[in-house]
């Protein structure tokens, strides 16, 4: 839900990978801009999953050594005008990484956002 908010305010896709010649570098790229655009990391649950099915082909050595966020980089570089500030409130809340840590269906419609509607 939260990328088609994104991608309805912007007019196009929040997550297009930035650079790669390769498959496997243009998907590397596409998940460093998520999660530089969210401004998440991945928990160490997560990658050492991954590291034991063997099927993930991307790298996680840039989380060690990342500094601050680019601002191009970031969710609110998308922002146009002060006055949608509650639009990119509601896109972080719903924009996280961690799927178990992502708010309900529930949680959404309760939010801010959307009181007086």
């Amino acid at each position: 839900m939260g990328c088609l908010l994104g991608e309805l305010y912007t007019g196009r896709a929040l997550f297009l990978f930035k650079t790669g010649n390769t498959q496997i570098e243009q998907e590397q790229s596409q998940f460093e801009l998520i999660l530089a655009r969210i401004n998440a990391s991945v928990p160490k649950e997560m990658i050492e999953e991954s590291k034991k099915r063997g099927r993930c082909t991307l790298t996680f050595h840039f989380l060690d050594n990342r500094e601050e966020i680019n601002n191009q980089d970031s969710l609110m570089s998308l922002m146009r005008e002060e006055s949608d500030l509650p639009l990119f409130d509601l896109l972080k809340f719903m924009l996280v990484f961690d799927p178990s840590k992502r708010p309900s269906f529930e949680e959404v419609l309760n939010h801010k956002f959307f009181a007086g509607i």
